[in-house]
């Protein structure tokens, strides 16, 4: 299962600042890439890196198995999950096996992660012990308000994850159950804090949203697809999961990926970013949640988030909602899309000549493609950022702690020609 492990970091033997050492790190199956301080690598020094343990992975055939049958991918296969990929924040990512030796090109902060760019939605276990030598201990400083980003991240996006639904309900009889209190608390905390990055204030659940969104929720585990109309050919079908799957975002995802998958929206069909859209509605005040998985066959469970129908016109509002958000963000919630819409009270809002531009802190441009205009939500429009689609992991190491800026211009706002421009900056969580 996809999970959020803790980065285990065990100094063996340390020195003074900026001399010789050796360092014990541990590398979940899941981890995203993930910097090292204190492991500080001089340009040109020559570092060796041991690697023992193994990673597994549910096999990427979905219908055959149906997630039950494990593949390993060891750091020999040389696909999959079995690389293990190390870098230099800014740096090019390389694949490691063990007794490595690397001489660094520049200086900067060891990174290290698997590569699993294609298959994140995969379920996976285990870990690798990396033992690192010949680099150097510096500190790294980060500013007040950084901190305070990475503080917020650890305590409300990871204090949110889930490690287990504990739904009360079963496939066999299909009944729907209920989540208890504690993990719809973690879930709406997930949400809050994905609202309030954008400056969007809290939403609440109600009792029937939560109700209408479980049935729907067991209707797609049932049937193991998704689709706002389920018709009576469905598995598990009722009138309250047509009327939840109706209204509601749907997923089917490990339980670490739960809401962040709605924000991330990936895949071609969902250019629009609409899940995310619903997620960062500015006149959102009541959604409902529900869930189901069945441990025994494998571990994604069936998400539907109960977007629809509640309005809060009188809510403080920013003048404009981003993914990813201006200012300082983990780099982990840094996707290949970006977005941006206007809440408020306009009366028009015309998209039709909207331009989108991103610029890196060393003056170059980062290409991005506009996607087809849609009318999700809050208006707005979207754009691939183009290198990281083609590599996210390499994208967000080449511009961690470096401000990116973005413009948009070209909208129209009850008439009058508008346009904005902010920066984010990516931090290693």
């Amino acid at each position: 299962m996809r999970s959020a492990l803790a980065i285990v970091i065990l100094v063996l033997l340390t020195s003074s600042i900026l001399s010789a050492a050796s360092t014990t790190l541990s590398v979940s199956s899941s981890q995203e890439p993930t910097s090292y301080p204190p492991v500080w690598i001089e340009k040109g020094a020559s570092i060796r890196l041991d690697v023992s343990g193994t990673w597994s992975m549910w096999t990427p055939s979905w219908a055959p198995v149906d997630w039950r049958g494990h593949t390993y991918f060891r750091a020999t296969a040389g696909q999959h999950l079995g690389r293990l990929m190390a870098a230099i924040e800014g740096g090019t990512p390389f694949a490691v096996t063990s007794g490595t030796v690397w001489r660094s090109p520049v200086s900067g902060y060891l990174i290290l992660y698997p590569h699993r760019e294609g298959y994140k939605h995969l379920a996976t276990t285990g870990k690798l012990t990396v033992r690192v030598s010949g680099h150097t201990h510096k500190p790294l400083v980060l500013p007040a308000e950084a901190r305070k980003v990475l503080e917020n991240y650890r305590k409300e996006y990871l204090g949110s994850r889930i490690t287990s639904l504990n739904w009360t309900g079963d496939l066999s009889g299909c009944n729907a159950g209920t989540l208890p209190a504690s993990v719809l608390d973690k879930v709406l905390l997930r949400i809050n804090y994905f609202r309030k990055m954008t400056g969007l204030g809290p939403v609440r659940f109600t009792a029937e949203r939560n109700r209408l969104a479980q049935h729907a929720a067991l209707i797609m585990l049932a049937n193991k697809r998704l689709s706002h109309y389920p018709d009576t050919s469905w598995r598990c079908y009722s009138e309250e999961g047509k009327r939840g799957a109706g209204a509601s975002n749907l997923g089917l995802t490990s339980l670490e990926r739960i809401i962040t998958e709605f924000i991330e929206d990936p895949g071609a069909g969902n250019a629009a970013c609409g899940h995310r859209r619903w997620v960062l509605y500015s006149a959102a005040s009541e959604f409902g949640f529900g869930a189901a998985m069945d441990t025994s066959h494998y571990s994604f469970a069936a998400e539907a988030l109960y977007v629809t129908g509640s309005r809060n016109s009188g809510a403080a509002k920013p003048e404009y909602i981003a993914w990813p958000p201006k200012g300082y963000v983990p780099d982990t919630l840094v996707f290949p899309r970006g977005s941006f819409s206007l809440p408020g009270t306009a009366r028009s809002v015309n998209l039709s000549k909207a331009r989108v531009r991103m610029q890196g802190s060393d003056g170059s441009t980062i290409p991005v493609s506009l996607n087809p205009l849609h009318t999700v939500g809050d208006p707005g429009i979207t754009w691939e950022i183009l290198p990281a689609n083609q590599d996210l992991a390499a994208f967000r190491l080449k511009w961690r702690n470096k401000p990116v800026k973005v413009t948009v211009d070209g909208i129209l706002v009850d008439g009058a020609a508008k346009s904005w421009e902010y920066t984010f900056i990516m931090l290693a969580p």
